[in-house]
């Protein structure tokens, strides 16, 4: 059973990182996903997010696949293509969309990014895709609060955020319990 970690003093005390110890078994690897999805959910229920990822990854593309779908049942907009990437708006998240992000294969292949950034801030937008953080998993330079997932799915990177750590370890702590596993939280 892998265990969890949280450390929340990374990228110079810009971000939090959760974490897996060893590769999940199909079955963890869903508790894994359910987790991440809680931890999506506790952040961005209700609340406006950006959705980004780059077009064609392997052929298809969530944002794009799913934009009308969206649009029309989860109250968000497709902007379409900013910088080279697919970007899609949310006013309010809702439970069924970050489950959906969670489950989502490019979110886990850290090719599906989350932000905090609202409809009205396209110029947000432009500016933390100029830093060209996909593909793969590269701290970008922003300010933006954002949660992707490393590449190989074994960590949720929460950069930037806007809830206290002790907020987030409080939580956390109780969503570990839940699956029971254990949680090593690492601080500064």
């Amino acid at each position: 059973m892998p265990q969890l970690f949280l450390s929340t003093d990374e990228f110079g005390g810009r971000g939090i990182v959760l974490g897996l110890t060893e590769s999940p078994s199909p079955q963890e690897r869903r508790s894994w996903i359910s987790l991440v999805a809680g931890v999506l959910t506790f952040r961005f229920l209700g609340h406006p997010a950006c959705l980004i990822t780059l077009p064609g990854t392997r052929g298809r593309s969530f944002v794009a696949d799913r934009g009308d779908l969206v649009a029309v049942r989860r109250g968000a907009r497709l902007v379409g293509l900013v910088g080279g990437f697919w970007v899609g708006l949310v006013g309010g998240c809702s439970e069924s969309l970050l489950h959906a992000v969670a489950a989502e294969e490019e979110f886990e292949l850290g090719e599906l990014w989350l932000t905090a950034i609202p409809q009205d801030e396209l110029t947000r937008v432009d500016q933390l895709i100029r830093s060209k953080p996909l593909p793969g998993w590269r701290i970008p330079d922003t300010s933006e609060e954002l949660m992707a997932l490393t590449d190989d799915g074994r960590q949720l990177i929460w950069l930037n955020p806007s809830l206290g750590h002790s907020e987030v370890t409080n939580h956390i702590r109780q969503a570990s319990d839940d699956t029971g596993w254990s949680l090593a939280v690492r601080t500064a």
